[in-house]
C-alpha cells in the first residue's frame, strides 16, 4: 500500500532458455476504484516494465520498455501493453513496437470428477 486505496506493485520475470536470458523488471501503480470491503472489486493499474535481454557470456542489453494499463473487475482483468523497442534496432524500426491486448481470469476452474469437484489443471 502506497495510500488509502494506491498500491504500488513491483514485480519481475526471469526467463532462461538454452544460452539465452531474458528480465523483465516494472511495478504497477493500482488505483482501486471501489471500497476494500465492496462485493465488486474494481481497480485500474498503469505500469512500465524495461526488458534486459543477453546471451549467457555476452553484455546485458536494454531492449525495450513495455507500457501496460489494465481495468481489473472482480476476477476478470483486461490489459493493453505496448512494446517500445529501445535497443540499436531503434533506428531501423523508428522506435515502433506492438500492441497487446489481453484479457485474463485468476481464481479456481472447477472440473466435476463424479461427485468430486478439484481444481481444472492442464497438461502437456
Amino acid at each position: 500500500p502506497f495510500k488509502r486505496k494506491i498500491d504500488i506493485m513491483p514485480s519481475a520475470m526471469i526467463c532462461v532458455q538454452g544460452p539465452s536470458l531474458e528480465i523483465n523488471q516494472g511495478a504497477f501503480a493500482r488505483f482501486q476504484v471501489t471500497e476494500a470491503r465492496s462485493k465488486d472489486l474494481m481497480a485500474y493499474s498503469l505500469g512500465f516494465w524495461l526488458r534486459e535481454s543477453r546471451a549467457i557470456g555476452k553484455a546485458f542489453l536494454f531492449d525495450a520498455l513495455n507500457v501496460v494499463s489494465k481495468m481489473e473487475f472482480n476476477n476478470y482483468t483486461i490489459g493493453f501493453s505496448y512494446d517500445i523497442n529501445i535497443s540499436g534496432m531503434a533506428a531501423t524500426t523508428r522506435l515502433q513496437g506492438g500492441p497487446e491486448l489481453s484479457f485474463s481470469y485468476t481464481g479456481i476452474m472447477n472440473a466435476s470428477l463424479g461427485n468430486k469437484k478439484r481444481p481444472y489443471c492442464p497438461t502437456f
